[in-house]
């Protein structure tokens, strides 16, 4: 969420989605959350809105995008002015309580910080038995014990279910961040390195990190 996502390295890579496992595995978790065409979603921590003109062109689904990088937003409209893609924090989303039937957060909450805080966001706008559809970075020794990630996916699934969710599904997509690294290493430029540890949490490497993809119901 932070201004180096606005950098032309990202926008460099191959389906423009700025998070590992990219389209691919955006398109596979709302298979698996069995979502319907129409139903309500929101993409927190958009970018330019890849992933919500993809997902409302493939499935139908009735997107919104929230980003805090107005640049981004501005791209991500004059591209797809069709969306509803809106600049804002994520921890105080302008939607009325039980509006929604998914939320994504794709790579956004080891970034965006005040994860209980976010998280219950989601679970207030979210229907009964909606879904929330989170992958991130996690990792295998965390090193702070705060309310900001990355967390072990053990403390990511407490954290979770501390904000009244039922995990239905939890997969590990490692390979997909190594790929990803190796796409912004390749794509080079002079903000490749920050991009990598951005990408890499800061004082955490590569090599202990995983990525996993978490499927939940608000119970």
């Amino acid at each position: 969420m932070g201004s180096i996502y606005e950098s032309d390295v990202f926008g460099c890579l191959p389906d423009r989605s700025m998070h590992p496992g990219g389209l691919r595995l955006s398109d596979r978790a709302v298979r698996l959350s069995g979502l319907q065409p129409g139903q309500r979603c929101a993409d927190l921590g958009c970018g330019a809105g890849a992933t919500c003109a993809y997902l409302a062109e493939k499935y139908q689904l009735d997107m919104a995008g929230f980003d805090i990088s107005d640049k981004l937003i501005s791209a991500g409209l004059r591209k797809h002015p069709e969306l509803t893609l809106l600049c804002h924090d994520c921890k105080e989303l302008p939607l009325d309580a039980g509006a929604l039937d998914a939320v994504l957060l794709e790579c956004t909450l080891s970034v965006i910080g005040s994860a209980p805080l976010v998280l219950a966001e989601c679970a207030r706008v979210l229907k009964p038995a909606g879904r929330l559809i989170l992958s991130d970075i996690t990792v295998k020794k965390q090193r702070d014990t705060g309310a900001d990630g990355p967390f072990t996916l053990e403390n990511l699934v407490k954290l979770v279910e501390a904000a009244g969710f039922a995990v239905d599904i939890c997969e590990d997509h490692t390979p997909a961040l190594r790929t990803y690294a190796a796409e912004l290493f390749s794509a080079g430029g002079g903000e490749a390195v920050s991009a990598l540890k951005c990408v890499c949490c800061g004082e955490y490497k590569l090599s202990e990190l995983d990525y996993h993809l978490l499927l939940a119901t608000k119970k």
